[in-house]
């Protein structure tokens, strides 16, 4: 295939520490082979084709002229075209190429450093997220289902605090809490016709903790993802 694809950022400076930016990309992924299960039915795909989509965003970045405060916003629209899709098989797991998706959605992050060594920022985001067109039976997708794994909203929280031990040697102690809304799961033909929707994962929080110490050369950390 001849492909050509691009990205234009242009940013304006309103201040040494603030601007704003805007941003148009496009983006490809290669087709390729499916690997079929013994006995699939009749007009199972031997292969799937490209996908490329084009994003658009506007956004703000700036922090305060100390450095205790600083504010990322994002807003963004991207379109999906013959967007790569799983399906599931008689168990094997293959490729398929939808009509297209859509997403429309926001991020935002603030970071505060009250004091020396204490770092805590707050994100969020909403994403709408969805197919625009039906797919085949062998996804089971609907026009305007939920993308599978793109919650409508998430937050998260982040806490890290260093300090000096001796010498140049620093430790580090750091939390995270996320929080997701409920989002679908895998499109499910089988599941979809029995129920009339997808699959869905129900809301859930997830823990994070680490600590580690900087030797200047060398770094150690030990962490706990989903600690709960």
């Amino acid at each position: 295939e001849d492909v050509f694809t691009y990205s234009i950022a242009p940013k304006l400076k309103l201040s040494p520490k603030a601007s704003i930016y805007a941003r148009v990309a496009r983006g490809f992924r290669p087709g390729g082979p499916n690997v079929l299960p013994p006995a699939a039915p009749a007009g199972t795909p031997t292969s799937f084709g490209s996908d490329s989509l084009t994003s658009y965003e506007v956004g703000f970045k700036g922090e305060t002229t100390d450095g205790k405060f600083a504010l990322d916003l994002a807003a963004y629209h991207i379109d999906w075209n013959r967007i790569q899709l799983i399906a599931v098989v008689n168990g094997f797991g293959i490729n398929v190429n939808g009509v297209g998706a859509k997403s429309d959605g926001l991020e935002g992050t603030a970071t505060f450093r009250p004091t020396p060594g204490l770092d805590i920022s707050l994100n969020g985001a909403y994403s709408n997220a969805r197919i625009s067109g039906d797919t085949s039976t062998l996804v089971g997708g609907k026009n305007g289902d939920r993308l599978p794994f793109t919650p409508r909203f998430s937050f998260g929280t982040n806490v890290d605090y260093h300090w000096n031990v001796g010498g140049a040697v620093q430790a580090s102690l750091g939390a995270s809490l996320r929080t997701l809304s409920k989002q679908n799961a895998s499109f499910d033909n089988t599941y979809r016709t029995a129920n009339g929707r997808q699959r869905q994962i129900p809301a859930y929080e997830v823990v994070d903790l680490r600590a580690g110490v900087d030797f200047g050369r060398s770094f150690v950390q030990v962490y706990a993802r989903n600690f709960f």
